[in-house]
């Protein structure tokens, strides 16, 4: 009989012990965002826990990210991952904006996007960018910039400057000399013709990057 409680204790043990245990490796791991690991499902610990283990070098935000897209992957393609890779990458070589923490928003219909907080010298302001998946057409929606409640594009032109390059279409880039000549075209006149298939325009504290298909 003291065998069997003692068996059952070790087993309690175990599964008590398992279930904390995710979070304790990412407080370890990350220990600057326990606010945001505590405030965590065990369920999404576990999840974030696993990744972090199979991706010794990647940041918490690289975690996070990584496990959006696995949860939400019915929604949005690897077209959008990449687009918000490549951009995450011009902003962290050419400014002091980053794009953390995306979430999956419902623009409408077949419209899913993953929007992302912007920070400003490590500080989150109320703005975001949006990234959007067509899943109707299975093809790439554009993208939204939005300034802020009291924000505007004069503002954030350098932000604006960075999702203008990573361009229109899924694999097509724009150039950063073209992209400034945007900027400043916007600045005047609030919108731009990229191409026959896309426009680019300002209206309600956003810049938006849609196709006339669209």
């Amino acid at each position: 009989m003291k065998q069997y409680k003692l068996l059952l204790v070790t087993i309690l043990m175990f599964f008590m012990t398992g279930c904390s245990s995710a979070e304790d490796q990412l407080l370890e791991q990350f220990p600057d965002y326990n606010e945001i690991i505590e405030s965590l499902s065990s369920d999404k610990q576990k999840q974030l826990s696993s990744i972090a283990k199979e991706n010794k070098d990647y940041t918490f935000e690289e975690v996070y990210e990584q496990n959006f897209y696995d949860e939400n992957s019915d929604f949005l393609s690897f077209v959008i991952q990449d687009k918000a890779k490549n951009l995450q990458s011009l902003l962290k070589e050419n400014t002091n904006i980053e794009l953390k923490f995306p979430q999956l928003i419902n623009d409408g219909e077949q419209l899913w996007s993953a929007s992302y907080d912007v920070y400003v010298d490590g500080t989150k302001t109320d703005g975001n960018v949006r990234l959007v998946w067509n899943n109707s057409t299975n093809s790439y929606a554009g993208a939204t910039v939005f300034f802020g409640e009291n924000g505007s594009f004069t503002d954030n032109e350098l932000l604006c400057k960075y999702v203008i390059m990573t361009g229109t279409d899924p694999f097509d880039n724009i150039s950063e000399s073209r992209a400034d000549s945007i900027v400043r075209w916007c600045r005047n006149y609030n919108s731009y013709t990229v191409s026959s298939d896309f426009d680019i325009y300002i209206m309600n504290q956003n810049l938006f990057v849609f196709p006339y298909k669209f």
